[in-house]
C-alpha cells in the first residue's frame, strides 16, 4: 500500500503485529504494524492516529469448512444437545429447538461415510437413510426411527432466524396445537417433544458410537 495512511477510529487502542517477512533481494521488509496514538478531544479519527509504512497487508481466509471426520460430528451433536437442555432451561425455546435438531442431524451424520456426496441438506430423514446401515446396526435403526420422525415433522434449520412470535405462529399454521393440552404453552410442549426425539438420537447414537 505504499505510504497510504489508513484512517481508523481513534478509540481503538493497543497495537497490532501481524508477522509478514518478505525478501527483496537479501533484505527483509519486517512486520505489518500500527500503534495507536491516544486522542481524547477530538471526536472524528485522524489520518495519523493508525500509519502503515511500506508494509504487506495480511490476507486470512476466515471460513471454516464443514467436518470431515465422523468424530468431529459426534462432538457436536454432543455439545450441541448440551446447547439445547441449557436454552430449555431458561425458556429460550425456538433458539433450543433448533440446537437440539442441529444435534440430531450431526449424530446422523456422524454414521454416513465422510467425504460421500448426498443431497440430504439438513433433511433428517434423508440422512437417517444414508447412514452406513452395517455401522449403525439393525437394532439401533429401529429404536430411531420413530425419534427421527419426529425430529423431520418438528425441527425446520431455518429455525435459527425465528423469534417466539414467528415460531408460534408457524405451530399454529400447522395446526399443532391440536396434540397440546388445553392450557398448555404450545412453543413448551412442542420444544419438549422435538429435545426429547433429538436426546434420543443423540443417545442411542453415541451408545453405538463407544460401543459399536
Amino acid at each position: 500500500m505504499g505510504n497510504e495512511k489508513l484512517s481508523l477510529p481513534s478509540l481503538v487502542a493497543g497495537e497490532l503485529l501481524a508477522s509478514v517477512v518478505e525478501d527483496n533481494g537479501g533484505e527483509r521488509t519486517g512486520a505489518m504494524w500500527a500503534k495507536h496514538e491516544a486522542v481524547e478531544s477530538q471526536p472524528a479519527a485522524r489520518e495519523s492516529d493508525f500509519h502503515l509504512r511500506n508494509r504487506t497487508p495480511v490476507v486470512t481466509d476466515w471460513r471454516l469448512d464443514v467436518p470431515n471426520t465422523s468424530a468431529d460430528y459426534r462432538n457436536a451433536a454432543l455439545e450441541r444437545i448440551g446447547d439445547a437442555r441449557a436454552l430449555r432451561r431458561v425458556e429460550r425455546y425456538p433458539f433450543a429447538a433448533y440446537a437440539a435438531g442441529l444435534a440430531a442431524e450431526c449424530m446422523l451424520r456422524a454414521f454416513q461415510r465422510q467425504g460421500r456426496e448426498h443431497a440430504a441438506h439438513h433433511d433428517v430423514v434423508a440422512h437417517f437413510a444414508a447412514c452406513d446401515r452395517a455401522r449403525l446396526g439393525e437394532r439401533v435403526r429401529k429404536k430411531l426411527r420413530g425419534p427421527v420422525q419426529t425430529v423431520h415433522v418438528l425441527w425446520l434449520n431455518n429455525l435459527r432466524y425465528s423469534h417466539e412470535v414467528r415460531l408460534r405462529t408457524h405451530l399454529n399454521d400447522v395446526r399443532y396445537y391440536a396434540r397440546v393440552k388445553r392450557g398448555s404453552d404450545t412453543l413448551k410442549v412442542a420444544c419438549i417433544e422435538l429435545m426429547n426425539a433429538a436426546s434420543a438420537i443423540v443417545n442411542v447414537g453415541d451408545e453405538r458410537w463407544r460401543n459399536p
